[in-house]
């Protein structure tokens, strides 16, 4: 059996507290070893990971889990896992495979896999003895826990490819098994709609109708709320230069226009240049917050400024899926100063946009918690492939990162099965509310060398997404 190993982190945000105590069993009605161990404490040799036997959960919403650890000074004891780093090959005690140190906290339990029995052998075997009522009924709400992380992590499809196991300081690990690539699953065959394009409104409250396709110097016809739906009939330049594209739209028995990034559009497009065969945006209910804007064409008059990418806005926790088409995890992180209660900069104090933020990973470099998913080839819409080719990127991959995350549901190196929930909306690292964070990159290859890495290949999302 693989030996596993755990090191004492502390909490997952910024605090004082450097010693941490030590229980005889797997939750706080259990007396207190007489030994604490400190920040830091590495090589604690995992024997065993059992759920809070009270059931108590986390402001994450989980069921903390607790180790049983054996010390550098020979105890025994167990430790809550919201202060546990893990790395390494921990699919014995469902956390799959880590291929870096991660809080347990940050973490989602998968199922443990279940051993193949050995055959039963003629020999008389011992009673077992009987068990005290203490005894059934933790085994009988752990059993009950298990059942349910079980089932969350199936439907999540959390299980990640077998690395090699963490190896204590001082010993040399063991050459793990060659391992195959990940495989792709086939190229995704979207299904092309029957019914004209139409715009829908996604803003969170209306969308102005105009006389011209510009906000300068145009007037509102008519105010459209969230969610109704106008006929397309042309797709236009911004008349004042900018970047965005405009509809020219039927809406309550006017014609006006609409700016494109305000609406998601739905139904048959190519008779007016616009693709049918895109991604679906990552949220269902999600509303509009601020687009691309990025030179040549910057508009100095949106919100921000220079913006690399899409947010939507959303409730928070709202799941955030990944492709129609499946995809590679290339890259997690975890913001470990975001706290339940203080989740962002502004809540420390820091504000919109420091640039101490931007260098510094523990606020994920201002994302936050965030998750990079890498698009293959193969996997992308025929109008994607196109439009990579003639930015000069033919048989180029898309690397999509999704921050600002709650929490994330996956880890790296992990095969996605089609719309797989990868995380839940948030409010961390440089945000000031719930919204994702959608940025995409090109390259020319689908190994992923690193975000700074393809920072050229930097694209509006439009190129694979609908809004």
């Amino acid at each position: 059996m693989a030996v596993h190993y755990a090191t004492c982190l502390g909490f997952a945000y910024d605090s004082p507290t450097v010693e941490f105590p030590v229980r005889t069993g797997p939750g706080t009605t259990f007396d207190l070893a007489p030994f604490k161990i400190s920040k830091g404490t590495t090589n604690l040799e995992v024997l065993d990971v059992q759920p809070d036997v009270q059931n108590t959960m986390s402001d994450l919403g989980r069921v903390y889990n607790w180790f049983k650890l054996k010390f550098p000074n020979g105890q025994i004891g167990w430790m809550r896992g919201h202060v546990i780093g893990i790395v390494g090959d921990f699919t014995t005690y469902g956390y799959g495979v880590l291929n870096e140190l991660k809080h347990e906290y940050t973490l989602t339990r998968g199922p443990i896999p279940v051993a193949t029995p050995a055959a039963a052998t003629p020999a008389a075997q011992p009673a077992a003895p009987s068990a005290t009522p203490q005894a059934v009924e933790t085994a009988k709400t752990q059993q009950e826990t298990q059942k349910e992380l079980a089932k969350a992590a199936a439907a999540q499809q959390t299980a990640a490819p077998a690395q090699p196991a963490a190896q204590p300081a001082g010993q040399p690990a063991p050459q793990p098994a060659p391992q195959p690539a990940p495989t792709l699953q086939g190229a995704w065959q979207p299904i092309r709609p029957t019914t004209p394009a139409i715009a829908r409104i996604k803003l969170q409250s209306a969308a102005k109708i105009r006389n011209m396709p510009t906000t300068s110097g145009s007037s509102v016809l008519v105010t459209i709320p969230r969610d109704s739906t106008v006929k397309i009939v042309q797709v236009g330049p911004d008349s004042g230069g900018m970047y965005h594209r405009w509809f020219k739209v039927e809406a309550n028995g006017q014609v006006g226009w609409v700016r494109e990034d305000l609406v998601s559009v739905e139904g048959d497009g190519e008779s007016l240049g616009l693709p049918w065969d895109l991604y679906p945006a990552p949220m269902a209910n999600r509303w509009w917050v601020r687009g691309w804007n990025m030179p040549p064409q910057l508009d100095p008059n949106a919100i921000g400024g220079q913006h690399d990418g899409w947010d939507f806005g959303a409730a928070t926790g709202e799941p955030i899926l990944a492709g129609p088409a499946g995809g590679l995890v290339v890259k997690t992180v975890d913001c470990l100063k975001c706290t339940p209660d203080r989740p962002n900069t502004p809540a420390h104090g820091l504000g919109l946009g420091n640039p101490a933020v931007f260098q510094d990973p523990g606020w994920g470099f201002g994302y936050g918690t965030y998750v990079i998913v890498g698009y293959s080839h193969d996997k992308l819409p025929n109008s994607t492939k196109a439009a990579l080719a003639q930015r000069g990127y033919p048989g180029g991959s898309i690397f999509v990162m999704y921050a600002h995350l709650q929490r994330r549901m996956v880890n790296e190196g992990q095969q996605l099965a089609p719309n797989q929930q990868i995380g839940t909306c948030g409010n961390t690292g440089n945000s000031e509310a719930t919204h994702l964070h959608l940025e995409i990159r090109a390259s020319a290859s689908d190994r992923f060398t690193g975000w700074a890495e393809i920072r050229r290949g930097v694209m509006d999302p439009v190129v694979l997404f609908s809004r």
